[in-house]
């Protein structure tokens, strides 16, 4: 299965192909909100009183649009963490489609589950799988 999840952001599906630029992508977006938001704190604590108030709506503004963004992609990087690092698919994470529930368990909580991946070889190999491994059409792309 080539294809993973569909980006409203990107108007694009992400699959096989194009996952590890995506990623790369949100870590790039998290990175920007982060030093955007530290370097417009530090803008307005050391220029507020000598900066025209104008200058100090921009960088509230800024600061208020960078700490949005932190906050939206904060969530898409921690789900993608998780992905990668059992090596697994948006859809099969959503549809619970490695986690078993026990036919002795007496309700459907989610502590109940199983987790029974077998494509799961552990975080540090399924993350070098990901960043290292050829993806290349020939190959079928390795996952």
């Amino acid at each position: 299965v080539w294809y993973d999840h569909y980006c409203r952001w990107l108007t694009n599906a992400i699959g096989l192909m194009n996952h590890r630029s995506f990623f790369a992508m949100v870590l790039g977006l998290l990175e920007l909100s982060f030093v955007g938001s530290i370097a417009d704190v530090w803008l307005l604590m050391t220029t507020a009183r000598q900066t025209h108030w104008l200058m100090v709506i921009i960088y509230a503004s800024h600061f208020a649009y960078s700490a949005v963004m932190l906050v939206c992609v904060l969530p898409i990087l921690q789900i993608h963490i998780g992905l990668i690092s059992r090596n697994e698919l948006c859809k099969e994470w959503r549809e619970y489609e490695f986690y078993d529930v026990p036919t002795d368990a007496d309700s459907s909580d989610e502590e109940d589950y199983v987790y029974n991946n077998p494509y799961d070889s552990g975080a540090w190999s399924n993350c070098l799988l990901f960043w290292c491994h050829p993806r290349d059409e020939e190959e079928g792309g390795g996952f």
